[in-house]
């Protein structure tokens, strides 16, 4: 067994990216890493038996640790190197199962750990659309800016992210890319998604968000459901989304529109002291 170590986005994808494309809705953010505007992260490892991929590990934006199942050996070869490299390493993101992964990098790093989230993630390759609240979606526009704004910073802290800052320079981008799209009744915005982590086939669905005096009324259901659609008719073979676990309302309405289970993961902490 080896572990192969590169800096660059493009060494690592074309080391393990047709592996990762095996199961790309779960990989989708590692595989997100590899692309536009994914950039170089510095730390990619690929652990390896020959041709043989066994699994692979990141630190991802936010300085987020991402990895597959990895070999107990390789973990301990992965944490090696960003103890020497003297990665600030705040999260991890793993499966339910690998909870050793985690004490095992608190020990390293001499931090605490503790669950921040408890997710899942679901794919659908086919909308089941719902019953219309009224209006319709389109791509977010200039004009929008100053409320989506508002908005993203309000779905970022709903989420347990960000400060109460309005993100400008960020939902400009996504108005720029046309990944920001919002769901207006009678003119006026009502619930907003967006989109992005484009890997080969598929892409994310994220920032669903309806303000809480507009809720109950299926407009989240609505706008998730004609993005997801529309991505399907430009070519993606599938979207994918996280949902909070302890959110049953959301899980409920994904599954509604057709997005089904892929997976379980959890979101932990690191804090010194």
């Amino acid at each position: 067994m080896k572990i192969s170590y590169y800096s660059k986005a493009t060494d690592f994808h074309r080391h393990a990216g047709v592996w990762l494309e095996r199961n790309e809705a779960a990989n989708n953010r590692l595989l997100a890493l590899t692309t536009p505007p994914g950039g170089d992260r510095q730390w990619y490892f690929v652990c390896h038996s020959g041709q043989d991929i066994l699994g692979v590990a990141a630190v991802a934006e936010h300085n987020s640790l991402l990895a597959t199942q990895l070999p107990e050996s390789a973990v301990n070869d992965v944490f090696d190197r960003l103890v020497e490299d003297n990665a600030l390493v705040q999260s991890a993101e793993i499966r339910p199962s690998d909870l050793e992964f985690v004490e095992k990098w608190a020990a390293r790093s001499g931090t605490t750990p503790h669950r921040k989230h408890s997710m899942r993630l679901y794919e659908c390759r086919e909308v089941t659309a719902p019953v219309s609240p009224g209006g319709e979606m389109s791509c977010a526009s200039v004009d929008d800016l100053e409320l989506m704004a508002s908005w993203w910073s309000a779905f970022l802290l709903s989420v347990g992210f960000g400060s109460d800052r309005p993100m400008h320079d960020a939902v400009l981008a996504m108005i720029k890319a046309e990944t920001l799209y919002v769901w207006k009744r009678d003119g006026e915005p009502v619930s907003m998604a967006a989109c992005g982590r484009f890997t080969r086939r598929g892409v994310a669905v994220f920032g669903v968000y309806t303000p809480p005096t507009l809720r109950g009324q299926g407009l989240g259901s609505a706008v998730s459901a004609a993005l997801t659609q529309r991505l399907l008719e430009q070519g993606r073979e599938f979207c994918c989304l996280y949902a909070d676990l302890t959110n049953s309302t959301t899980n409920k309405i994904y599954q509604q529109i057709g997005y089904k289970m892929v997976s379980d993961s959890e979101l932990w902490e690191f804090s010194s002291g």
